[in-house]
């Protein structure tokens, strides 16, 4: 008996602590509870005032109604079309003038004098197609050939020619020179080599080459440029 009684006093303090907790209250209204409550979810909610507006599109059937009135035609201003007098005179078009050119060609330059020191020739430096020929011999054979010529204005030419072997395999190489009087009385001489490498003549008076050019077409053929 004594045990039921202590088991049902421990049973009521129980009950009586778990009725003293205190549980948090959480209020549905407006108060900063932290839960999102939207005002406008974008839903279409009709007037559901009475007015008659819920959106859609109402036809009013505005019939035309005509105006009898006397009073209801156009009344403007009978005023009749009177054309311009006055005729249309185009504009004449302003004339093109022709601006002479400034360009003015530069007039012809005598040829440079030479400032060697040159024999005085023997001919009279012009021709009057009368000039005798005083030498011409030549002969031609299997490996070459050469010529000898001398006129009497003071040309004299000799040039001979055999098949050498070159750089590309054998071709002709001829040499020779030749000399005139020129029209300032003094002598032209000029020796030449004429092969694969084409026409080089050598005189007084012939300027020559600059160093720097033979460099530069070796540097160009080496390099595959040539």
């Amino acid at each position: 008996m004594l045990r039921l009684t202590f088991c049902l006093l421990i049973c009521a303090t129980v009950a009586l602590a778990q009725r003293r907790v205190v549980r948090p209250v959480y209020s549905t209204g407006n108060a900063g509870d932290g839960q999102y409550r939207p005002s406008n979810d974008g839903q279409y909610r009709p007037d559901s005032s009475g007015s008659g507006n819920d959106g859609r599109y109402v036809h009013v059937d505005n019939k035309y109604k005509h105006d009898a009135r006397l009073d209801g035609g156009y009344k403007g201003k009978n005023i009749p079309y009177v054309p311009h007098k006055e005729k249309f005179i185009p504009t004449p078009p302003t004339p093109r003038v022709r601006v002479a050119p400034t360009y003015k060609p530069a007039p012809p330059q005598a040829p440079a004098a030479v400032f060697v020191d040159l024999p005085q020739g023997k001919g009279r430096g012009v021709g009057k197609n009368g000039d005798l020929i005083l030498r011409q011999n030549g002969a031609v054979d299997t490996v070459g050939f050469n010529y000898l010529y001398e006129t009497e204005n003071g040309i004299l030419g000799e040039e001979a020619g055999k098949i050498e072997k070159q750089d590309s395999g054998e071709s002709l190489r001829t040499k020779g020179f030749y000399e005139y009087t020129g029209d300032d009385g003094k002598l032209y001489h000029v020796d030449y080599v004429a092969d694969n490498g084409g026409f080089i003549p050598v005189g007084a008076h012939i300027p020559t080459v600059p160093p720097h050019v033979p460099r530069l077409l070796e540097y160009l053929r080496t390099h595959g440029a040539l």
